[in-house]
């Protein structure tokens, strides 16, 4: 359970960060080709990132929680089974806050450099409206880099990835009869 609080606390620290750090309007829609279609402002960015993270947090931690405490007459099999799932699905929240961590430091932080400056308060001028920021943030598009860091699309598909192979492959081993019986053997 420590390394979800420590994710946590990392993701809630970055969330505070960007709250300080972030301009006004920042983008919260991208199209098919990368590109801002919808903007936002800040402090609706910063509340939708603490409230995804929050849930995250709350039903993987709730969740582990009450896999070990529901077993009042549990047999030592059982324990052991279920003390396995409680740590796995902490480690399926903390990954999931690193991921979304890492995704919020690269399009809105300083790890998504120059595709990343035209929202960031970098070099970012004061718009009458969110019509014509997003007007001024399309026609700059080729010139000052507003797309969605490819950086962003990569950490995705690293995320998924590990997902796909950890559900694949460490699950289907972690809980094979036989690791159960040689947990159970030694409990």
């Amino acid at each position: 359970m420590l390394p979800l609080v420590a994710a946590g606390a990392l993701y809630a620290l970055l969330c505070l960060m960007l709250g300080t750090a972030l301009p006004e309007l920042v983008p919260l829609g991208w199209d098919a080709d990368l590109l801002v279609t919808h903007l936002a402002r800040r402090d609706h960015l910063v509340l939708l990132a603490a409230g995804a993270g929050t849930a995250v947090a709350a039903v993987t931690g709730g969740a582990a929680a009450l896999v070990l405490r529901y077993a009042p007459t549990a047999t030592a099999r059982q324990t052991v089974l279920r003390r396995m799932v409680s740590a796995d699905l902490a480690h399926l929240g903390a990954v999931t806050l690193l991921f979304l961590t890492a995704e919020l430091a690269v399009v809105y932080g300083p790890l998504g450099g120059s595709e990343a400056a035209s929202w960031t308060g970098q070099d970012t001028p004061s718009y009458p409206s969110r019509e014509a920021a997003l007007t001024a943030s399309r026609a700059a598009a080729g010139a000052t880099g507003s797309h969605l860091p490819t950086t962003a699309v990569v950490i995705l598909i690293a995320y998924l990835a590990y997902l796909v192979v950890w559900a694949a492959w460490v699950v289907p081993r972690r809980y094979r009869r036989d690791a159960v019986r040689t947990a159970d053997s030694i409990a």
